[in-house]
């Protein structure tokens, strides 16, 4: 058969393609936030982390926050959105206490939660049926079913890849494309989705497995431990942007949190937990180590990024090495490699 016969069969409506003149004309509406700069309207993010930083914490504050139409950690909430959180791996009391903590903290600090809005699906509550997996498109419906018995939500929270989406080559941009997939659908029911995700063993990355995963967007948050953190005095992260399409400047500076927690004198139990702003600014090697790898992740050799910010190579070499990045040439031809094999996918 004839690609051009296979193109037929697939496509069985006329696509709407107008003019630049008339795009421009068009009264299309501002972009609205969730939870600004992180979740647009709309919109797919990604908050990526090694194991133990305290993602899921965060995710779980941003859920709330969302839903209850309050700031948090500087993000803006304009108003209360429905928001499912989905989670994976935890076990279900787990889930409970932390769910507890966070709502504590959040009252402490005078703030009204609003717990009807905001919706749990945790993989400890499903009995012996099999928790969702994104990779399969038959789960896509049975998640649907559920969204159309809540009635609708407006948010999306999978925590975490590794979990719920069990591809076959996580490094392979191939395997990626039900992902982004699943994601677009969201995006046109006019909902947003926010993935967490590990990342690699090269932490600057951002999540871990192909590119391919930041294909669609909007917003992709990198949180740390601090240099020299003790895990032992709790949770506490710097987040760095590393992709930010429609805003840009101090809106998504890099930032310093930790989460305090408070606990029961007499059972030692945490009884609330509130994540909180550091005045702490961001450390020098920080700041020096962002511009590189972006230049390598683009497939530039220490060589062509010395050229580019005009620093030597030994220098680069030693900001990097600093920051326990080992063998920068080599994480340097990996990405163009893997860029070439997704434009051929492309293609």
């Amino acid at each position: 058969m004839k690609t051009e016969d296979i193109i037929a069969q697939q496509i069985d409506y006329t696509p709407n393609i107008f003019s630049a003149d008339t795009l421009l004309k068009m009264d299309i509406p501002e972009i609205e936030w969730l939870l600004y700069p992180l979740i647009p309207q709309k919109g797919i993010s990604l908050v990526s982390a090694a194991r133990g930083v305290g993602k899921s914490y965060f995710a779980m504050a941003a859920a709330i926050a969302t839903a209850s139409g309050f700031n948090f950690l500087g993000f803006k909430a304009d108003k209360p959105r429905r928001v499912l959180y989905i989670d994976g791996e935890m076990n279900g009391k787990t889930l409970q206490d932390r769910m507890n903590q966070l709502i504590a903290g959040f009252e402490k600090e005078g703030k009204k939660v609003n717990r009807d809005n905001l919706f749990i699906f945790g993989s400890d509550f499903q009995g012996d049926n099999p928790m969702i997996n994104f990779y399969n498109e038959n789960d896509w419906d049975v998640l649907e079913q559920a969204i159309t018995k809540l009635g609708h939500v407006d948010l999306i929270i999978v925590d975490n890849v590794f979990t719920l989406y069990e591809c076959q080559d996580e490094n392979s941009a191939a395997s990626w494309q039900k992902f982004n997939k699943w994601s677009l659908k969201q995006r046109h029911r006019d909902r947003s989705v926010m993935w967490v995700h590990h990342t690699g063993k090269d932490i600057e990355r951002g999540g871990r497995g192909s590119s391919a995963i930041e294909t669609l967007l909007d917003t992709s948050l990198l949180l740390k431990t601090p240099q020299g953190h003790n895990p032992k005095n709790g949770a506490a992260i710097i987040a760095r942007y590393t992709k930010s399409r429609s805003v840009a400047g101090k809106s998504v500076a890099s930032f310093a949190a930790r989460l305090i927690s408070e606990q029961d004198n007499d059972t030692g139990k945490i009884i609330s937990s509130s994540w909180v702003l550091q005045d702490t600014p961001m450390e020098e090697t920080e700041e020096k180590v962002k511009p590189i790898m972006d230049l390598l992740y683009e497939g530039k050799s220490v060589k062509e990024i010395s050229k580019i910010i005009d620093i030597s190579p030994a220098t680069i070499y030693r900001i990097l090495n600093d920051a326990g990045i080992k063998k920068p040439d080599k994480i340097a031809k990996e990405a163009a490699q893997e860029k070439e094999t997704y434009k051929e996918i492309e293609i």
